[in-house]
């Protein structure tokens, strides 16, 4: 199963999507392929550290990460090759933390938007937000739904 386990920031944009693989997955897929922490991380460019912590909390991978693993893996166990391939296609909902500049920066437009200062526009964003992330939604799908349809 791919559950989000968000333990730290990706190495790269957090835009990017990210899944988690079970912390099960990653020792048994190093167990069957005999191989170090070290030889593990090689493929993906990760440290035997980071490999360590893998097999300690789970990890998140990117989707190249994955489909790189379940190709070394494939060869002697298809199912857990199988495996990884779920985890690079099923985008997880983690997200980073938003800064101050992304704050910032939202609160600016929304203030441009309506012509008032950004201490107007703060208690609507502050209540907006809480309904959304009730509903399950995320930003890009609430953009969708106020963005005017391409010509």
């Amino acid at each position: 199963s791919v559950t989000p386990v968000p333990m730290g920031y990706p190495r790269r944009c957090a835009s990017t999507y990210l899944a988690s693989a079970d912390k099960i997955l990653i020792t048994l897929t190093r167990v069957v392929l005999q191989i170090t922490q070290q030889e593990f991380g090689q493929p993906v460019g990760r440290t035997r550290r980071t490999v360590q912590r893998w097999g300690e909390h789970g990890a998140l991978l990117l989707p190249d990460d994955a489909e790189s693993l379940a190709n070394a893996v494939r060869p002697v166990r298809p199912d857990l090759a199988d495996q990884f391939m779920a985890i690079a296609r099923a985008p997880s909902s983690f997200t980073a933390p938003a800064s101050i500049e992304v704050i910032t920066a939202v609160l600016q437009a929304a203030a441009d938007a309506m012509g008032v200062s950004t201490g107007a526009v703060q208690p609507a964003i502050v209540a907006a937000c809480p309904q959304a992330a009730a509903q399950g939604a995320d930003v890009g799908s609430v953009l969708a739904a106020f963005s005017p349809p391409p010509p």
